[in-house]
């Protein structure tokens, strides 16, 4: 796979080069497939998951209550923009519900009768401080936003990416960061909302800022895959965000995947065929689950018209395209979002006690629904994209036999193929042991005892 010099990804992020809107490169050419630390924070309860004290990962067997998962996704917009199809907020507000999406992410500057509208529709945001707000002055217009704004609110993030534009920026950055964190704890409305901490551009290094723990309740990266397969570094992101954000929770504040393609839109290696993206985008919430991520945003939710200095290959990260039809992505992470939704309701997990047996490498995890019901979300972590300038091209592995092992005979397993909707694709009765052909999409083989 062609990447770009680990040297010049580093000369890159020194440069401050600005990219509008998402980090589009990541942190080396080749990080390695790292062991978390045990102070991992996982984004589900102790009491109805266990983690993998080795490496900070949910276990395969561990049982994780669904709409805990369904909670923990969350997706850009940029509902202030004026030049894109972020203007038709009707359209935007529909998707988001089509979607099945709870969280947001967007920018903490501006009237946000939007958001007060999205939260009244089950719908929060993560509202990041825009780079502008490190004046006393601008800060103190921030807070005042964020009062008017505190219903709809579930977390207010440090700036984004505000190395990329300010020179010295480690020291302010930190300064900056220190203020955001007092003056929200000084607000007595706000001081149940979680503050983020700033979100680095990928090719920053995290070393150049340190540890500022102190000044945040999660910390929050970008971890675009590059490239690449979604599980390939995304364990070594984690640990690289533990350098500023401590034992602290961490969000991944951004990720995804561009579908641009033409050559000049394949510059750095980062996109991928809309096939492709729809494939690896439920792997990629999923394997940030995994690892203990409390929320992970995509980016984003519509693809963008030529605004200012957009590069072209930033228009089209969307979910959706600017006309709002849906790309395959849109469609598995619906399936996967609506398979998973449950009532809400508070319940105990029973846990179960199953195994998947192949000879193959398979990634596996359960979910339980309040009725009893469980979902074994499982894949194949294998590539079906060939990165590589001009010559890109998709990659089509074949599925792997495999037998689902369970500890009593199911009233029925159904297994339902994100890539064709909700109604399975195959249903046994009355079996305790189930073949499957795992793909390297992602399957949910749904157990009704």
């Amino acid at each position: 796979m062609s990447k770009l010099p680990f040297g010049r990804l580093r000369a890159v992020a020194a440069a401050g080069v600005v990219v509008a809107g998402f980090s589009a490169l990541p942190a080396s050419a080749s990080l390695p497939n790292s062991v978390l630390t045990t102070g991992s924070s996982p984004a589900f309860s102790s009491a109805s998951t266990a983690l993998n004290t080795t490496t900070g990962a949910i276990s395969s067997t561990a049982v994780v209550r669904s709409e805990t998962f369904v909670n923990s996704v969350g997706v850009g917009v940029h509902l202030k923009q004026r030049h894109s199809s972020y203007l038709n907020y009707a359209s935007v507000k529909k998707a988001l519900l089509n979607l099945g999406i709870h969280h947001i992410r967007d920018n903490l500057s501006w009237d946000a009768r939007k958001y007060l509208d999205l939260n009244r529709a089950g719908i929060k945001v993560s509202a990041t401080v825009p780079r502008g707000a490190d004046t006393d002055a601008e800060l103190t217009k921030v807070i005042d936003n964020a009062k008017q704004w505190r219903p709809a609110l579930s977390s207010i993030g440090g700036p984004n990416e505000y190395e990329t534009t300010v020179t010295g920026w480690a020291s302010k950055l930190e300064s900056f960061q220190s203020r955001l964190f007092k003056r929200v704890n000084s607000v007595t409305s706000l001081k149940s909302v979680p503050v983020l901490g700033p979100s680095l551009r990928t090719a920053t290094d995290e070393t150049l800022l340190g540890n500022i723990s102190q000044y945040l309740d999660m910390g929050a990266i970008h971890a675009y895959p590059y490239g690449q397969t979604p599980e390939a570094d995304a364990a070594a992101y984690v640990k690289n965000a533990r350098i500023t954000s401590g034992s602290k929770p961490i969000v991944v504040s951004e990720t995804g995947m561009s579908n641009a393609s033409d050559a000049l839109r394949r510059q750095y290696n980062l996109p991928y065929s809309e096939r492709a993206a729809g494939i690896y985008t439920p792997r990629l919430v999923l394997e940030y689950f995994r690892l203990g991520v409390k929320k992970t945003y995509l980016y984003q939710l519509l693809n963008e018209d030529n605004v200012g200095s957009l590069v072209p290959r930033n228009r089209y990260f969307g979910l959706l395209n600017k006309d709002f039809s849906p790309k395959p992505s849109f469609i598995e992470m619906r399936t996967l979002l609506k398979a998973l939704a449950d009532n809400g309701n508070a319940f105990t997990t029973r846990g179960l006690s199953y195994s998947i047996s192949s000879g193959s490498t398979l990634r596996k995890m359960l979910f339980e629904k309040s009725n009893g019901t469980y979902y074994i979300a499982v894949w194949r972590p294998v590539s079906v994209w060939q990165s590589g300038g001009a010559t890109g091209h998709d990659l089509y592995p074949s599925s792997v036999r495999a037998t689902l092992n369970l500890p009593f005979a199911a009233s029925s397993v159904q297994v339902i193929d994100l890539r064709k909707g909700l109604t399975p694709v195959k249903t046994v009765r009355g079996a305790a042991h189930v073949q499957l052909d795992v793909l390297p999409s992602v399957q949910l083989v749904k157990v009704t005892r």
